[in-house]
């Protein structure tokens, strides 16, 4: 809590120390001129700190359910990028298959075409495969060169 609410916590501990020091002395640190609180009566005191708590209140369950929006929000992001993940995948098997169902092809096709062709062909597929492969790699960034 110190790390995530810094403000908060030095804030609550300001407030403990001068709630501590004027209920054990008659020491007025912070001097200010409340006139304005002697028309308050006693019994209204109670309903001062009801409605201070209320809003003490309201603000830790701002915070915990900002909190809840956060982790929500963390494992929705990471649902995408396993949906992603998942979809590359299926996107490279069957780039991977059309590959392999090239190689008949070009077999079938060394007769008749000339052995450049059949040279430049073989590079593309090795390309391609490399290219596969380095995408496969679960180390590869996404958006990298390809």
């Amino acid at each position: 809590m110190l790390r995530r609410y810094p403000v908060t916590t030095v804030a609550v501990l300001v407030a403990v120390a001068l709630v501590v020091i004027a209920s054990l002395g008659t020491l007025d640190i912070l001097p200010w001129n409340l006139r304005f609180l002697s028309g308050i009566e006693h019994d209204e005191v109670d309903d001062l700190i009801s409605g201070f708590g209320l809003v003490i209140l309201a603000l830790a369950i701002d915070r915990i359910v900002a909190d809840r929006r956060e982790v929500r929000a963390a494992q929705l992001e990471a649902e995408r990028r396993r949906i992603v993940e998942a979809t590359m995948k299926a996107v490279l098997d069957i780039v991977r298959d059309s590959i392999r169902q090239l190689e008949p092809l070009r077999n079938g096709a060394e007769a008749g075409v000339p052995p450049e062709s059949v040279l430049e062909f073989d590079q593309l597929l090795n390309q391609t495969s490399a290219k596969l492969k380095r995408l496969a790699d679960p180390g590869y960034k996404n958006g990298g060169p390809v």
